[in-house]
């Protein structure tokens, strides 16, 4: 009599079973690393826009910074940040007015300005330093958050913990 190799039916759902349920153990982590990796970058790319037109001041003069859609009217979150020279210092965008650096449009990431004076701007001078006030950007997702605090003298740096409450648990960016 020949001996046959294999796995019977029994033995291959056993192994299904097994797999099933170290998927289902590992897949919250997963996605909570997924959101911080998300936030991260986001949170970095604040920073780059941030020290981009932090730089950009030095040589076209006043740069302001504020969320994107919002006419920089408002402190409603929105779908990330734009600087640009504001040549006419009305601390708005006109026509004619040069975008220095601006964060791209991350899917369902939302973009917040709270600041100390309540100005829906942040806004660098010609000589390199904010316009005497200092806030946070907020960067959100799903409750969870990224703050990127800027000093009176405008110099940005990121921080991990936001206190509790500062991003809302369901945004509504696209």
């Amino acid at each position: 009599m020949k001996l046959q190799a294999g796995t019977t039916l029994l033995e291959a759902l056993i192994a299904l079973v097994i797999m099933g349920t170290l998927l289902s153990i590992s897949l919250p982590p997963m996605q909570r690393m997924v959101t911080s990796q998300r936030l991260a970058a986001a949170a970095n790319d604040t920073l780059a826009v941030l020290l981009q037109a932090r730089s950009s001041s030095l040589v076209r003069g006043d740069i302001v910074i504020c969320i994107k859609n919002s006419g920089c009217e408002g402190d409603a979150p929105g779908p990330g940040l734009q600087a640009f020279h504001d040549s006419n210092k009305n601390l708005k965008r006109d026509s004619g007015e040069t975008i220095v650096a601006e964060t791209g449009n991350a899917k369902q990431i939302q973009w917040q300005w709270k600041s100390f004076r309540g100005k829906p701007w942040f806004r660098y001078q010609a000589s390199g330093k904010g316009y005497y006030q200092n806030g946070s950007f907020y960067v959100c997702l799903k409750g969870h958050g990224r703050r990127v605090v800027m000093n009176w003298a405008g110099r940005p740096r990121i921080e991990k913990d936001v206190p509790e409450g500062s991003c809302p648990a369901n945004n509504s960016g696209g």
